[in-house]
């Protein structure tokens, strides 16, 4: 969406500005001739790119930018005016008599086209719209109540100048816009889909199909499409300027970048392949939609239609030849699962990375060498699969998937190669349960374990890189020989921890000791066997002797490093009639976990965490044949450990054990960072060195879907209007003050691509709050007896601090009350009408047009700097002085005359 900036550009070090050699014309054509230059540049986010734009003499009068996030309401107000059903302005606000749109850019140019053709008066302020036909008018005549005034721009320059203006979209402060369409979807006026499947299946056949993405979402949504007779053209992505020039292809499907989409007209049809509920739209809904891809028509939400199912491929790779190359084994079972899955019709071969340079165009490489640990994989950690992605590398491979190599796809071909059979067969090796510990990072991973590190009936592996790739050790030694197995072992435990083996097993000779026993009792072993063995294997290894009465044992399985996406395929692959098996979901409240998160990282020396937008996870129950999943809080067993542990065992259907109330790591007393035991510093940490009051309340907007359903303190972003929450988040977080950047430019890059994604965050938040309301899994956290104790506390000091407010502006002589909100009306509630007789009232809203406030004429904000320089200002509003200071500040009040309210009145 374009809008327009008129100032002077001077060389600055912090700001990347591209300005263009072309310019445009003002006029009616500007929209569009102004978007066939920026939809070459739609990605990238931390430029700032300039078209002049000049008149009819061509003397240049601005400069035209992209406001990418107000693209949304420009799309909303088309499909209302184009559909005959839906509720309009006036069914929505029949108050509203009149609209006055204050500046000028696109979206206000459209917004007052819509205002006309449903007619309603509207009258324009503002720069520019003479050149659009349109007189401005600038006549308040004072009298709001039947009025709206939009203010699409400043008409005060700001203070950040073109910074200030590409960082505030102005779609917050179309929210009216957003609230008619969200009606119509509530009235099940406007919908997500358009027609069923069959028909998006019609409408596809014989056209460009792009499918946005190259993930396996991506991949699984293709085959799907080919499965049903419809091929496509190509994948789309957004890449790094570095990508561009590399041509890649994807399941014989080059990969291009998405402005080689948007430089086309919208001839073919996109796919978004991971998202839904489209009406409220996704960002890349949005970018394509503005660029002609029309919503059910060009661009196309498939999960809104169709769940796509996991189909490893069978339909795309069927007829072709498949070259797997990685870890052999694995290569190996993917190998002979495609052939008895197609019965001969996908020729597979295993290769060499260094034979790719030779392969046709029609053939597909699969990677498959899988590694579950440390993004950042290094040497030590793993030689082989270090060694394997530097070849990669420096073959420069990059057509490949590595769809073979995902726990999903790894667990459904270990499954269909052991159909039939049962997954533990043999009953001396049946745990009495199996507990899978689905915990996020910083949620109490290492406190729970170390809870149930003494339990004599639990066993459980240490935090190894073993540990996190149990999975794939019992899927490449599953169906062989049992008296090769352990060799086949040791020679994989050779080759991924060459450097570090003793840290991964402390006592190899009796880990081995106790693995080829355990190996003797059958001829092969399933995969879930294995996982079995090598648990009890472990133990022995570090408790020194044999474990007996395995059927009253419980194992636990935390992989650390999984994503916790894949835990469901996790329980799939152990789950069975035979096995307690089961899943323990932990929480902890973002509040305390976001400052823990940077706490940490700032402790390793990293400098890129974002804590507001590390959104905590929502895990939605899977319907398993004989799993279960249980929720609990790192809370509930803080502060109450015997009534939640106890809970647990009961569940589990172990006896309890009073070493459940020490955190120990095999056996001795462990700390985490200085945390011993129970201590509750954890639940009530605010970590105030990184974020401040106001940060924790943000964190608990963007998180308030997690928050609620947790039982956490969160806060509904529907209880304020989106200009609101942009002001809000504009605002530097305090850990943000902290960081440090090798150059200016970063730094505002930084904040470019952070403050996108926020605004970005608040829309799904808000989308879910209009599409459906969480339900609470749990009620707010018991705190004992201190909770009456504490709330009294609390009122005695609300009752302090409206005491010291009182005293301040009764004490005051000369007194400007900035703001005429809440606030200020429950301020002037606690005061008599003589001691209001000599207040001063001011508001931002005084600069544009005459208002009253209880009965007395409201001041504009540069009067405070002229008649009332000599007067003190307090800043009524609790929620936004922060930024009704700053503002002040910036022109030209002085600080020390400035008092904030900061008690919510």
């Amino acid at each position: 969406m374009i809008r327009f900036y008129k100032g002077q550009l001077v060389e600055r070090n912090d700001l990347d500005i591209h300005v263009a050699s072309e310019h445009i014309l003002a006029g009616e054509d500007l929209w569009d001739t102004g978007k066939a230059y920026f939809r070459k540049y739609v990605s990238d986010d931390a430029v700032i790119r300039l078209l002049p734009v000049a008149d009819k003499k061509e003397h240049q009068i601005c400069y035209a930018y992209q406001d990418s996030e107000a693209n949304r309401e420009l799309r909303m107000l088309k499909e209302l005016s184009g559909h005959q059903e839906a509720l309009q302005f006036q069914d929505i606000y029949p108050e509203i008599k009149e609209v006055i749109v204050c500046g000028c850019n696109e979206l206000a140019f459209r917004f007052v086209r819509y205002l006309e053709e449903q007619q309603i008066s509207v009258k324009v302020a503002g720069k520019y719209w003479e050149y659009f036909g349109y007189e401005s008018s600038v006549d308040f005549d004072g009298d709001e109540s039947h009025k709206l005034v939009i203010y699409a721009e400043e008409l005060l320059p700001t203070a950040g100048g073109l910074y200030q203006n590409v960082i505030t979209s102005v779609s917050p402060v179309f929210e009216c816009i957003d609230r008619i369409y969200e009606t119509n979807i509530s009235e099940g006026r406007i919908k997500d889909t358009k027609g069923n499947l069959e028909e998006i299946l019609e409408k596809l056949r014989g056209k460009a199909v792009v499918l946005l993405g190259t993930d396996v979402n991506a991949q699984d949504t293709y085959d799907f499409l080919y499965g049903k007779g419809i091929d496509i053209c190509c994948f789309a992505e957004c890449k790094d300027t570095e990508m561009r020039n590399i041509h890649r292809t994807l399941l014989g499907k080059n990969v291009v970048v998405m402005e080689e989409i948007m430089k086309n007209k919208p001839e073919g049809i996109v796919i978004e392949c991971s998202d839904k509920n489209s009406a409220l739209g996704t960002e890349n809904l949005e970018l394509f939609d503005y660029y002609g891809y029309v919503r059910n028509e060009q661009f196309i939400l498939l999960r809104d239609y169709a769940e796509v199912p996991c189909s490893n491929l069978l339909h795309v790779l069927k007829g072709k030849k498949v070259l797997f190359a990685g870890d052999e084994r694995l290569c190996e079972m993917m190998s002979e699962f495609l052939f008895e899955k197609e019965q001969g019709d996908i020729e597979t071969v295993y290769v060499e990375l260094s034979q790719c340079k030779t392969m046709k165009a029609t053939d597909i490489l699969c990677v498959v060498n899988p590694w579950f640990d440390l993004a950042s994989l290094t040497m030590t950690e793993n030689p082989k699969a270090w060694c394997f992605r530097e070849t990669l590398s420096k073959e420069g491979i990059v057509s490949y998937t590595d769809y073979f190599a995902q726990v999903r796809t790894l667990v459904d071909v270990d499954l269909y190669r052991n159909r039939g059979r049962e997954k533990y067969a043999i009953g001396q090796l049946n745990p009495k349960g199996i507990l899978l510990g689905r915990i996020e990072a910083f949620s109490g991973n290492v406190f729970f374990r170390g809870v149930l590190d003494g339990h004599p009936d639990i066993l459980h592996l240490g935090y190894t890189i073993w540990n996190n790739n149990l999975l794939l050790y019992c899927i490449r030694l599953a169906g062989e020989k049992s008296e090769k197995i352990f060799k086949s072992f040791k020679r994989m435990c050779n080759e991924e921890f060459a450097f570090r083996l003793e840290e991964e097993f402390i006592c190899w000779d009796t880990f081995e000791k106790s693995l080829k026993r355990l190996l003797s009792l059958k001829e092969a072993f399933t995969s879930q066997e294995l996982f079995v063995i090598f648990h009890i294997a472990f133990a022995e290894m570090v408790c020194g002797y044999k474990i007996t009465g395995l059927d009253q044992k419980i194992i636990y399985w935390e992989p650390h490093m999984f994503l916790r996406e894949n835990f469901p395929f996790l329980a799939k692959w152990l789950e069975s009639e035979q096995i307690n098996g089961q899943t323990v979901c932990m929480h902890r409240d973002m509040l305390v976990r976001a400052g823990s998160m940077y706490n940490h990282h700032q402790l390793l020396g990293l400098n890129d965490l974002q804590p507001i937008l590390n959104v905590a996870e929502i895990v939605d129950d899977t319907t398993y044949e004989y799993w279960e999943e249980f929720h609990v809080r790192f809370e509930d067993i803080k502060l109450h450990p015997q009534k939640e542990l106890s809970r647990i065992c009961g569940r589990l259907g172990i006896s309890w054990s009073d070493t459940l109330l020490k955190v120990t790591e095999h056996g001795e007393i462990y700390n985490y960072l200085g945390i011993f035991n129970f201590e509750i510093k954890p639940v009530f940490n605010k970590y105030e060195e990184w974020l401040s009051e106001f940060d924790r309340f943000r964190i608990s907007v963007t998180n308030s879907l997690f928050q609620k359903k947790y039982g956490y303190t969160y806060e509904d972003c529907m209880m304020f209007s989106r200009k609101e929450l942009q002001e809000m988040f504009l605002k530097e977080f305090r850990f943000q003050k902290k960081l440090r950047f090798a150059q200016e430019r970063d730094r505002t890059a930084y904040f470019l691509r952070t403050y996108r994604r926020v605004m970005n965050r608040l829309w799904e938040v808000r989308k879910s709050m209009v599409i459906h309301d969480i339900v609470p899994v749990f009620g707010e956290i018991e705190l004992g007896n201190s909770t009456t104790k504490k709330k009294k506390k609390a009122d005695i000091a609300n009752q302090k601090e409206l005491g010291k407010l009182l005293e301040f502006v009764r004490g005051q002589e000369r007194l400007v009350l900035y703001g005429t909100g809440k606030d200020c009306e429950g301020l002037l509630k606690h005061l008599e009408e003589a001691e209001q007789s000599n207040l001063i009232f001011s508001d931002l809203k005084a600069e544009y047009t005459d208002m009253t406030f209880h009965g007395r004429k409201v001041v504009a904000p540069r009067e405070l700097c002229e008649t009332y320089r000599d007067y003190k200002i307090l800043i009524t509003s609790s929620k936004f002085h922060e930024g009704m200071r700053q503002w002040l500040e910036d022109r030209g009040v002085a600080k020390d005359r400035i008092t904030c309210n900061i008690f919510r009145l």
